[in-house]
Formats: structure tokens, sequence, C-alpha cells
């Protein structure tokens, strides 16, 4: 695919440049110009300086799964990948995704082709721990057979995710909701950073002092299952930390429809609420699935969560329902 460079408004006046090569805005800028202190020739000169951001974004792209920077008025939109999907970007968050593939070419790449191998053919895709909707969107037009159902409890992020299912017109089969799954219902406090939404979560998992209380809603998956009239055939679960109450929260659920589960499992996240990963696995041993590890050299069936483990992504399988699914990823293993 061809790589389009649109730079077609000015630039966000953000206590940064775009690059982070300085620290002088275009307003402050112009500011100055205005008030005098700087004079026309030293203004143009120093906006320049800035200007020239835009174009170092043509280099760093060419390695990206980025295939174009819009910059409105009142946002930026990354488009990215083959299926070309537009997120709007929130402008203080250092791991959001398209500031992810930025950094590191591609987002999570070697989960993604898992999660594309398990799920082509499901029809109820759940996204627990949405964010902004990288996931979200990404189910939404690689199966357009399935309804794909998103959860995310943050306001922030939420507005960017409803935001970026209306860019990518895949609102008639996403459907969006502003709270989490857990063990429990209820309102509860959630802990997020400044500049680190992508860690929210139930605790301060992040140890971070600057970390802020939002009271956000919980309800569980077999409440909201059963509510919804939904029979989940794959879930992605992403939330600091409590995944294991959102699979408590949902043991009927997971029992009756066995869906594919895509999960990750931090030990330093869990810690904090009070189990490890091999909690997690023993949950779904007693169910009848079977779980594989997911990381750069491929995917590899896994009893237990060691030291040595460097896997941090899990998908659960049930050993009868999915077990053409287990010899596929076997397979290409």
């Amino acid at each position: 695919m061809a790589r389009q460079h649109d730079t077609r408004s000015g630039l966000p006046s953000h206590d940064r440049g775009l690059s982070g090569m300085t620290s002088t805005t275009i307003a402050q800028l112009k500011a100055r110009y205005r008030d005098g202190s700087l004079s026309k020739p030293d203004f143009i000169r120093e906006a320049l300086d800035v200007h020239r951001a835009l174009f170092h974004y043509m280099d760093v792209i060419q390695t990206t799964d980025i295939r174009e920077i819009r910059i409105g008025a009142d946002s930026v939109v990354f488009v990215i990948g083959e299926e070309g999907i537009r997120l709007h970007c929130p402008a203080n968050e250092a791991r959001v995704a398209p500031i992810e593939v930025m950094n590191f070419d591609h987002y999570e790449i070697h989960e993604t082709r898992v999660m594309d191998c398990v799920a082509q053919d499901c029809r109820n895709l759940v996204d627990i721990g949405a964010n902004i909707g990288m996931h979200t969107v990404r189910f939404a037009k690689r199966a357009p057979q399935a309804r794909v159902f998103a959860f995310e409890p943050m306001p922030g992020s939420y507005a960017f995710l409803q935001r970026n299912v209306a860019e990518n017109e895949v609102g008639s089969r996403v459907s969006c909701f502003n709270y989490g799954l857990s063990d429990k219902t209820g309102t509860i406090e959630f802990f997020i950073a400044p500049t680190a939404g992508t860690n929210a979560s139930l605790l301060n998992v992040a140890g971070s002092e600057d970390a802020q209380r939002v009271v956000g809603l919980t309800l569980t998956l077999d409440q909201w299952a059963a509510n919804q009239g939904v029979a989940p055939d794959f879930i992605k679960c992403d939330v600091e930390g409590a995944e294991l109450l959102v699979f408590r929260g949902g043991q009927s659920t997971l029992a009756r429809h066995r869906p594919v589960v895509f999960t990750e499992l931090l030990r330093k996240w869990s810690k904090p609420f009070g189990y490890h990963p091999n909690d997690v696995l023993a949950f779904f041993n007693a169910l009848g699935y079977e779980c594989m590890a997911v990381g750069e050299s491929g995917v590899r069936r896994l009893s237990a969560v060691t030291d040595e483990t460097i896997e941090t992504n899990y998908v659960f399988l049930h050993r009868e329902a999915h077990a053409e699914k287990i010899a596929r990823l076997v397979s290409a293993a």
C-alpha cells in the first residue's frame, strides 16, 4: 500500500513540539511575534524549526505500520495497517496504540496473529479493556460477520473509543459499554496516572504517585451476557491485573459457551490483586481448557507460569470445543 502523508491543517498547540525536538510551539512563537518581542525574520526562522517536525515524520513512519498521519483542527488521526484503521489519538498518552506503533513499528504483532487465527470464524467478539479501540476496530474490520462488544470504563478512553468506532464506520456492528467487568457489580474507584491511561486499573498497580482516582461502574460478565442475550465465542481481556476477577464474574458464561479467551497475565500486575497467573491457568483447567503462551517465538503449550516464563499473553482453548483451533496453532508453531 502506498504511503501518503497528509499535513492539511495547522499544528496543535500542545505544550511540546510535534517531534519532541523543541519545547517551543507555533502558538508561543505567534504570541511573541504579535506582542513585538520577536521580529518577523526571527519568527519565520524559528517557526520553520518547528514545522520541520512534520517532514521528519515522513522518515519515521517508513518502517512502521503507520500509513498516514492526518492533522485536523481538533485531532490527530493515525491510519494504521493493511486494514486502514483510523484512530483519533489522545495528546498525552505515552503507550496508546498509535504511539506504540510510532515507537516500535508494530502493535502487538505476535499477539494479533494468534487472535486472527483463533477468532476468524467467531460471531460474538468481546473486547474487555478496549482503551481507544485498536483491537475493537480491527476485529470489526476483519470479521464482517461478527458483532463486537467493547468495554472501557475510563471516560477519556471511552470517548476516543466511540469516536474511533464512528470514524471507521463500524458502529452498526460494534457496541460500546462505559463500564468495566469484574467479579462484583456496583460503583468502584479506578486508578489512572497521567500519560498512562493504558495502565488504568482497579488498583494502582503501576505505583504512580500522581495516579488519579476515577469513579466508575462494574458489572459481571455473567450478568452482562444474560442481560444482552449474547453468547460470546471469543474474549480478549486486558485489564491490568484484574483478569481473574473478570473470569470469576463470568464463570457460568465461560462454562456454558466455551469461548476462546485471549488474555494478558503479568505477575507484577496480578500480585497486588492477591493471585498468581497460575491461578488463572487452574481456573480454566477446571473448565476443560488448556493454555498456550504467545510470544515472539510463536505459540507453545503451557502448564505453569514460572520465573523463567517470558510470555505475558496467553490463549485459552477448550479441549473439546476448540480441538481444531488447538491443532491449527500447534501445527503453525
